[in-house]
């Protein structure tokens, strides 16, 4: 092939489509859920204060249940050690320890004596501290900046009224208080158990402060307080050493020790706490844990649960529970659902249930709103289970007066279902319109490949030009119409819904004029001439 012959305009044009295509993706299914100015619905009201005035969230990072139901303490000797390494050798021996084996003996008394308990589902799988506390599975807009970050703000229980983790919350908040180690600490060719040692050593100095700073201690007695404990060395070691480690397994066990020496600690300095995330509480308990390798009914029957209600939630519903403990505003942007059955039933329950499809039900109605702003009434597609919505909130009103409270939950839950439904069905509103034109673009694309091949020689003007050189007005026409139709569909439409629009005009205009082309019988398309090899002899 000669120099002139070097398809270079088809290979720019090819490199150009698949580039602008590939970004398609993060407009079809990496789009932020986020949406802005969307009214706090609060639930606090003077009449019936909230159920829980601190609330304590322990969060142990990577733990499998397989490791945490298991029925041993085998290698529980090493969090010992790790223990009297780091002074704290009154947490060695649990109170709570009895003749059944475990590593995990204070969780397993909270379950089995003190809380209710159940398993949160995730989302993803990537780290859940976002729908944990903010309500909304991540931001998958947020794959361009790292797990660490979200390229847009987000509304959590903590700014109501991580080296990694805890910052991602205390950012902008000013009445948050954070304290975390460097990244350089989290060193996986070391023991990670430091890292969580660090955390109890960290709150009982917090704990020691407040007998000797009053505004500290009133701080911490104050209402709707929330403390937010990370533990990472459980999944910093499954990384170094492999789940099935000791340093991995012993881990569990050290965190066991440790939550219950700060449950201790909370207790006598009066705060108490209402919930321990993943694993126990007071007044109730989540296992927060990953993918296990024995049968999960196996694994319950271990520690004798068979015989406890269990209440699973998705991971997203423990931000609105954690709201409705504390008499918090919903965070703005969840799409959680109050697990209700860990709350006593009455008017507290009834109305944070209301308040929950309420929240719920603006937000929908918000992105209804935005999506009707931007499309012409002719082309807009609602969500008609949304209008009936507004009719069963004043039936709920006229329930209250019955205090028929089993009603008001039922009816909120249809609600719920109803402004979730229509939360997808906004959240996916341009699939059908981009999933079409990219499908367009790139069977155009394949056809204009064979087209090139069979006509050959081809360049890349020759999908805008006619075989005379003249340029090709139809296709100028079509780009025009196109785009207008697109502005008149949604006039909020960003530059690349147009660039993705622009390939499959050019393609399929082009192969409309070469249709004749493509109709003919294959063994017209090609003109075959065989070489003639002349052979000379002296």
């Amino acid at each position: 092939m000669t120099a002139t012959q070097w398809p270079t305009g088809l290979l720019i044009l090819g490199t150009l489509f698949h580039a602008i295509y590939l970004l398609s993706i993060f407009d079809i299914y990496f789009k932020s859920p986020v949406v802005h100015d969307i009214p706090a619905v609060d639930v606090m009201h003077e009449s019936y204060p909230p159920p829980a005035k601190r609330l304590v969230i322990f969060i142990a990072d990577g733990c499998r249940a397989d490791t945490f139901f298991d029925a041993t303490d085998r290698y529980a000797v090493f969090a010992h050690s790790r223990l009297r390494e780091a002074n704290l050798t009154s947490l060695i021996h649990s109170q709570f320890q009895d003749d059944e084996p475990t590593r995990a003996p204070f969780l397993r008394h909270v379950i089995k004596h003190v809380g209710s308990w159940g398993v949160s589902h995730t989302g993803c799988s990537r780290p859940g501290h976002v729908a944990m506390f903010a309500g909304m599975y991540e931001d998958v807009s947020a794959v361009t900046r790292g797990w660490q970050e979200n390229p847009v703000d987000f509304d959590s229980i903590f700014n109501q009224r991580f080296p990694d983790i805890v910052p991602m919350f205390a950012k902008n908040v000013e009445h948050v208080h954070e304290k975390h180690y460097s990244s350089a600490d989290e060193d996986f060719a070391k023991d990670a158990t430091v890292l969580d040692t660090w955390v109890y050593h960290k709150v009982q100095a917090l704990l020691d402060d407040a007998k000797s700073n009053r505004t500290l201690f009133n701080q911490l007695q104050a209402n709707q307080v929330v403390f937010f404990l990370h533990f990472l060395g459980i999944d910093s070691n499954g990384h170094a050493h492999r789940p099935h480690s000791r340093e991995y397994i012993s881990n569990v066990a050290l965190v066991d020790r440790l939550v219950e020496g700060i449950h201790t600690m909370l207790e006598a300095h009066g705060s108490g706490f209402a919930m321990d995330v993943p694993s126990h509480s007071h007044d109730q308990v989540f296992d927060q844990l990953k993918a296990h390798t024995v049968p999960e009914a196996d694994a319950l029957r271990l520690w004798n649960l068979t015989s406890f209600v269990r209440k699973d939630v998705l991971q997203a519903d423990i931000a609105p529970l954690a709201a409705a403990l504390l008499g918090l505003p919903y965070p703005r942007n969840s799409v959680g659902v109050l697990p209700f059955s860990y709350m006593e039933q009455g008017l507290y329950r009834a109305r944070a249930v209301v308040f929950n499809a309420k929240s719920l039900f603006v937000h929908a109605s918000i992105r209804q709103q935005l999506k009707q702003n931007a499309t012409w009434s002719i082309f807009f597609r609602g969500f008609p289970r949304l209008d009936r919505c507004l009719g069963q909130f004043a039936t709920i009103e006229r329930a209250f007066g019955a205090k028929a409270y089993g009603d008001i939950e039922a009816i909120s839950q249809r609600i719920i279902g109803d402004a979730l439904a229509g939360l997808r069905h906004f959240q996916r509103y341009d699939w059908l319109l981009l999933m079409a034109i990219i499908t367009l673009g790139y069977l155009g694309w394949m056809l204009v490949l064979y087209v090139a091949v069979a006509r050959w020689p081809f360049t890349g003007l020759s999908l805008v030009q006619h075989d005379d050189r003249t340029w090709d007005m139809g296709t100028v026409t079509s780009v025009c119409v196109g785009s207008g139709l697109l502005f008149v569909y949604n006039h909020q439409a960003t530059s690349m819904y147009y660039l993705y629009l622009v390939f499959p005009l050019v393609f399929w205009r082009f192969l409309l004029r070469e249709r004749q082309f493509l109709v003919r019988p294959c063994h017209q398309k090609y003109a075959v001439t065989p070489n003639l090899d002349l052979f000379y002899a002296d």
